[in-house]
């Protein structure tokens, strides 16, 4: 089970030190979710690790030789592209022949429920099926690494539960180490086996919360939930001691 071992990362944008000194590990075959408030640099982190942004200091062990499947917080979709196009475009840095291609597309655009809409450009879909095709687009590369960027952000239950959904049955089935960034505690707690919490920036890990309820009965379990997210929401004592000494 291979795992990602950050020591020591320091990155620092102009006079802002986004990360100083951060360690942490992240064990393989596990859903990970980063919670924390929005600029505490947990994005920072997800691009340090995919190899779009450079540290200033410190290594990131455990990523080389292993691909990246990243969704953003933006669709990021070739507006020129159909939704079947957007997604054979990452095949295609695979040197995946053009049937083979077409046979993943295939594939999980049915698996996001989005088979009827693969000729459409993006400027035909509405902001959810957008994202559906990006999430669609990161199942397709099948990286051994799959970042996800608040995903679900503006995005209303139902949808927001479906894509989750989708998230699962595709980790089930390849099981890649997931890394997930969100500041909303329901989404963690339904897709999540381990919640890192983080305050920031510079970023800091203030607690991680272990879920060991099945994915498949957490909606079954309100009341152990609810604790749960007691827990996760109740503020840190260091943490707490620490804004104080600022004041």
């Amino acid at each position: 089970m291979q795992k990602i071992r950050i020591n020591s990362l320091n990155k620092k944008f102009q006079n802002l030190e986004v990360l100083k000194d951060f360690s942490i590990e992240f064990s393989g075959d596990k859903i990970h979710c980063l919670f924390g408030p929005s600029g505490c640099g947990k994005t920072t982190l997800l691009q340090l690790i995919s190899g779009l942004t450079a540290p200033d200091r410190g290594t990131i062990n455990g990523i080389a030789g292993r691909s990246v499947s990243y969704v953003f917080q933006e669709d990021r979709l070739l507006p020129w592209a159909t939704v079947k196009e957007n997604i054979m475009f990452v095949l295609d840095h695979k040197a995946t022949n053009k049937q083979k291609a077409e046979q993943i597309s295939e594939k999980y655009l049915a698996l996001v429920g989005l088979s009827q809409f693969r000729h459409y450009f993006p400027d035909q879909l509405s902001g959810g099926m957008k994202q559906r095709v990006a999430i669609a687009r990161a199942f397709a590369y099948q990286g051994d690494i799959l970042l996800l960027d608040e995903p679900f952000k503006g995005l209303d239950y139902e949808l927001k539960k479906c894509l989750m959904d989708y998230i699962l049955a595709y980790w089930r089935r390849h099981k890649p180490l997931c890394l997930f960034v969100t500041h909303d505690p329901d989404e963690g707690l339904y897709l999540a086996d381990t919640i890192h919490v983080f305050s920031g920036p510079p970023l800091g890990l203030t607690k991680q919360l272990v879920i060991n309820i099945p994915h498949q009965e957490r909606l079954d379990k309100p009341a152990e939930i609810a604790e749960l997210k007691r827990t996760l929401l109740a503020p840190n004592k260091a943490m707490t001691e620490q804004t104080k000494s600022r004041c």
